[in-house]
């Protein structure tokens, strides 16, 4: 192999490399546990179900969803919340 194929080479292995720890790192920083209330009418007093996205990607969810409904969210780190 040619020097200036492996400079090629070289240069594209560490662009892929920056590029897959800059979007780990991001998708690290902005994953988010996300808890959605649902409620029977406007006034988002009586609740008839939820979800739960968790941090680890799985989801739980009880009741009925509705066209009423709040969301928390709160930061993950790694599979876990902060």
């Amino acid at each position: 192999m040619n020097f200036k194929k492996s400079i090629k080479i070289a240069s594209a292995v560490a662009g892929f490399a920056a590029f897959a720890l800059v979007s780990f790192q991001a998708y690290a920083v902005y994953r988010m546990e996300t808890y959605t209330t649902y409620y029977s009418n406007a006034s988002l007093t009586t609740e008839v179900g939820y979800t739960v996205i968790h941090c680890n990607g799985t989801s739980s969810r009880s009741g009925t969803r509705t066209a009423y409904y709040t969301v928390e969210k709160e930061p993950c780190c790694g599979n876990y919340l902060c």
